[in-house]
């Protein structure tokens, strides 16, 4: 068995307008030699991974899938799946970790938002080929990353939207009709939340904005005078997982910021984003951002870019 070392995260926050559509790079990697044994879990944002070294196992919702060098898949907010690679063999990918937002501009092409409503809305795809050419294209968009050379943001941004327009058509593709509009307007899906549901909506979204220490679930679903119950499935609904795991992730998102733009030391800064358990805040980190926070601090000032 060779070396094992660890992945190569290329954060980013590149983001442009596609349709309908705001698309953000979150962060691409090449993890080359990785004994997989990924726990069950999901994300708020999309992961789209390209196996090109070994084989193994993803476990999904949907069902269990062999994976080897060539599969592609796409796991979207909310889809709970496991990865373990094959019983002493590491298995290597090439990976992106994107956003999707409906965001309505004038004059949009109708193709490029069928192409991207197509994602936002089918978060689950798997073909065993590289049909979308993920291992070249993420690829190169690491070595733009890596380089900066002149013009380097806007040649991601085209890499980044023919990754988003390959996957569009590949999932279409699979679904039968390569030219059929499979969803309606967002906005014509919107109205049928009522008035109440809206305003809970953003009552429960000021909940994370700008704080590190948070009410239990107990206590917000009282103050939102609806059982407890009801709560856990609105946060499914809104957010595609748990209380205490949106919890989580806004505290890693808090801790990041001052992972990049202090030196504060990494312990005060999990008390200062509310964890009450330096372990349980690095194994937490790590789950979310696929380092720790030392190296995800070191891996921030190595770039030293930050991009909009």
């Amino acid at each position: 068995m060779g070396k094992q070392t660890a992945p190569d995260y290329l954060y980013s926050s590149l983001s442009t307008q596609l349709g309908n559509w705001q698309v953000t790079l979150d962060y691409m990697k090449q993890d080359v030699t990785h004994i997989w044994n990924v726990a069950r879990h999901s994300h708020n944002n999309f992961e789209l991974h390209y196996v090109s070294d070994g084989s193994g196992t993803l476990m999904t919702d949907a069902g269990k899938y062999n994976i080897s060098v060539g599969s592609t898949y796409l796991t979207g907010p909310g889809v709970l799946h496991s990865q373990y690679s094959s019983e002493h063999e590491m298995m290597g990918e090439y990976a992106i970790r994107f956003d999707i937002k409906y965001h309505p501009a004038d004059n949009t092409d109708r193709d490029i938002n069928n192409i991207i409503r197509t994602i936002a809305e089918h978060p689950f795809f798997i073909t065993d080929n590289d049909s979308i050419g993920c291992q070249s294209l993420i690829a190169e968009l690491i070595h733009e990353k890596a380089q900066q050379r002149d013009g380097f943001r806007e040649k991601m941004i085209c890499l980044f939207g023919c990754i988003l327009i390959n996957l569009g058509r590949c999932i279409q593709e699979s679904l039968g009709d390569p030219d059929q509009d499979h969803n309606p307007p967002v906005k014509e899906d919107i109205p049928t939340m009522t008035v109440g549901e809206i305003n809970l909506r953003a009552r429960l979204d000021a909940e994370f904005v700008g704080r590190s220490h948070f009410a239990t679930q107990e206590e917000l679903a009282e103050q939102f005078h609806i059982s407890g119950r009801h709560f856990s499935r609105l946060m499914q609904q809104y957010y595609g997982m748990s209380y205490t795991e949106k919890v989580n992730e806004v505290r890693c998102n808090f801790a990041k910021e001052m992972l990049e733009n202090s030196v504060v030391p990494i312990s005060e800064v999990c008390a200062r984003s509310g964890f009450q358990s330096y372990a349980y805040f690095g194994r937490v980190f790590k789950q979310l951002n696929g380092m720790s926070p030392s190296e995800y601090r070191k891996a921030k000032r190595n770039t030293g870019i930050s991009e909009s």
